[in-house]
């Protein structure tokens, strides 16, 4: 998890965990989003991932038991299953054909 981190700050640079005007433009997104979070987050409350999910036109929030701050790592199997199940639900890819 460390290495991921320090990744992420390398590409994103010093202030890549905060964006104060992020919210208010992510009404502008115009394709489905999927927000995943760890039930257990102790950064930021589940609460506050379905708000963020409520700012997107279209977007859908997907709780994950058992996991923190790092679903994708913590529960990758659950986060793989939300994501499954969002491609079939939401996405509908043989719609699409």
């Amino acid at each position: 998890m460390a290495a991921n981190q320090k990744t992420l700050a390398t590409y994103a640079g010093d202030a890549f965990t905060h964006d104060p005007k992020l919210r208010g433009r992510l009404h502008r997104v115009t394709v489905p989003v999927l927000v995943i979070w760890g039930e257990q987050d102790g950064v930021a409350t589940v609460t506050y991932g379905r708000g963020y999910a409520e700012s997107f036109p279209n977007g859908h929030f997907a709780p994950i038991a058992d996991a923190g701050h790092f679903p994708q790592i913590e529960q990758l199997g659950a986060t793989m299953g939300a994501i499954g199940n969002f491609l079939d639900t939401v996405m509908k890819p043989d719609e699409a054909a």
